[in-house]
């Protein structure tokens, strides 16, 4: 069962995350104190009498789709929704076909936003994944975005998506792609193929202020060839990374100028605001802690 201590020991503040595990506890690097999963002292080397008042922060965290969670939350209140596990992946059914790491610079909300922002679509998204075939051959989509009435922490986005040849849709291309937003770090994209289903699992972690590392799996169903996994892996990541250059080189506005077309960006951010509260980092605190 994993555990996730506060990163700082209350001791004299190194980070446990330099320290070394031992079973189920955690030796800090700095004077050798071992703490226990529950964030309890449950040895001090040099000395015997070890005071039981002491503790660190243990963060609930599960684990679920071969990824480790780690609930936060800035007034320190337990979970209120857990993330969904997928049976394929629990039973080891569906098959693991690659992973992708990218770190971003930019808002941790401007990453789920882009499921409502419908209209980036078509200049971002649309010229095709291989430059040398763009001028006739594209991508073309469809997509709509609306809360989940029945789990307030989710959305849905549902996607068609088809390829164009010199601007004329195949319709034996097209991809139905349910999107489930989770919480505002988890977004699973599954892919309906002729040969069986094709599971995207990303999560959004902040790493430091501004400073976010998104990572994608990629599981399908055991029908699935090989090849086409990876290709729909490769086209994930070839059209996410058109969005981090944009997100690397934008900042986080507010209150944006939007106008009839633009999707529901208003919608989102009122679904988003419900994981902020009064104690939550804000981002004019944090580029004023800026170290420049």
């Amino acid at each position: 069962r994993p555990s996730c201590p506060d990163a700082y020991g209350p001791y004299r503040g190194a980070n446990l995350g330099w320290g070394k595990v031992l079973g189920s506890a955690c030796r800090g690097p700095f004077h050798g104190w071992t703490w226990a999963a529950d964030g309890k002292v449950a040895s001090i080397p040099y000395c015997d009498d070890v005071p039981g008042f002491v503790k660190t922060v243990s963060w609930p965290c599960v684990e679920a789709n071969n990824f480790i969670h780690v609930y936060f939350d800035a007034e320190g209140r337990p979970p209120t929704w857990m993330p969904p596990e997928f049976s394929g992946i629990k039973s080891g059914a569906w098959r693991f076909h690659g992973r992708t790491v990218n770190y971003i610079n930019c808002h941790i909300q401007e990453i789920p936003e882009n499921g409502a922002d419908v209209a980036h679509l078509a200049p971002l998204h649309e010229p095709f994944i291989l430059p040398i075939l763009s001028p006739g051959l594209g991508h073309g989509w469809a997509a709509t975005w609306a809360p989940n009435k029945d789990m307030p922490h989710e959305t849905n986005v549902n996607v068609k998506q088809f390829f164009r040849v010199f601007g004329r849709q195949l319709d034996s291309t097209c991809v139905d792609v349910s999107i489930r937003q989770v919480g505002p770090g988890l977004v699973y994209h599954e892919f309906a193929t002729p040969f069986g289903k094709v599971l995207t699992c990303e999560s959004v972690t902040p790493l430091q202020p501004l400073f976010q590392q998104s990572v994608h799996h990629v599981y399908a169903e055991p029908n699935v060839p090989r090849f086409v996994a990876k290709f729909i892996l490769w086209s994930v990541l070839t059209q996410f990374e058109r969005d981090v250059w944009v997100w690397n080189e934008k900042t986080f506005i507010k209150k944006p100028m939007l106008v009839k077309g633009d999707g529901n960006i208003l919608g989102f951010r009122r679904w988003y605001s419900q994981f902020y509260s009064e104690s939550s980092a804000t981002q004019a605190a944090s580029l004023a802690a800026a170290d420049w």
